[in-house]
């Protein structure tokens, strides 16, 4: 075993330490950052939620919609091509 090996064994074991304390801070700040959050109440949460079901209904049948206008008219169409082409 030479003093290279030695200087290799001896760093690879201080950067993993380096590596843990490293993970370790980094779930300490999240800790930290998470409760800086401000979170909504119930009732607030209640209210975004019924917005959130509203609006995704909403869109829903507005898309329905749209899909029926566009069936129905390239169903009259093709009805009229066929007509037109035999």
């Amino acid at each position: 075993m030479n003093l290279m090996d030695t200087k290799k064994g001896q760093s690879s074991a201080s950067e993993s330490v380096g590596f843990f304390r490293n993970i370790a801070r980094f779930f300490g700040d999240v800790k930290q950052e998470i409760q800086k959050i401000t979170w909504t109440n119930k009732e607030e949460l209640r209210v975004y939620t019924k917005i959130v079901v509203g609006a995704t209904f909403v869109l829903g049948l507005g898309i329905y919609a749209v899909d029926v206008i566009l069936r129905t008219s390239l169903d009259g169409l093709s009805n009229i091509i066929h007509w037109i082409a035999g």
